[in-house]
């Protein structure tokens, strides 16, 4: 049963996370990763990746966890599963506002309006829906919300809001796959 097992070291995994056991649970995820691969399950694939991505951040690879996010956001829209793709949005959102200025030079205000808009268009297609979100992810989703908010003045913060909530789907997955705040996807700037 390879697909009980995949889903089996993934738990064991989520199980050596919350442990810290950020090794552990690496190799866990990646075996479960593994797995998912060869049975060509996507769902499986996808959830595997966002699990690993975390882990990535936790050890400061950043580049890492947002290539991770990046090939599940794929997936979960190649399958248009519309409720793993707002939080997968989520997750995004929060690893902009954990990287620091990168190399190309873009400022902490770009990674924060990307972030803000993220977490618009999440919020937007939760709606649309309904799908709430668990305590957990509401108290995460308000943390972000809150740092975008304070670290933005009122009015950047109002225009990428709007930005996000504004965009359908197809555009939102367009915008979370590319590069940060590239040419062809400006963000809000002051």
């Amino acid at each position: 049963d390879r697909h009980g097992i995949a889903v089996s070291l993934s738990n064991l995994g989520d199980a050596a996370q919350l442990q810290s056991d950020w090794e552990r649970a690496a190799a866990l995820h990646e075996q479960s990763l593994g797995h998912f691969r060869a049975l060509e399950d996507k769902v499986g694939i996808a959830y595997a990746l966002g699990r690993l991505a975390p882990i990535a951040l936790h050890q400061g690879n950043t580049a890492r966890a947002d290539a991770l996010h990046r090939e599940s956001l794929a997936l979960f829209w190649e399958l248009r599963d519309k409720r793993r793709i707002a939080k997968t949005l989520e997750a995004m959102a929060a690893l902009c506002q954990a990287r620091g200025r990168d190399k190309r030079g873009h400022g902490e205000t770009a990674r924060l309006c990307r972030a803000a808009r993220l977490l618009a268009a999440a919020s937007a297609l939760r709606e649309a829906i309904g799908a709430p979100q668990s305590l957990t992810e509401r108290a995460d989703f308000e943390r972000g919300v809150c740092a975008a908010r304070v670290a933005l003045s009122e009015a950047v913060f109002a225009r990428a809001w709007a930005q996000g909530q504004a965009m359908t789907l197809e555009e939102t997955v367009a915008f979370a796959l590319t590069a940060e705040a590239s040419p062809e996807n400006p963000v809000a700037t002051e």
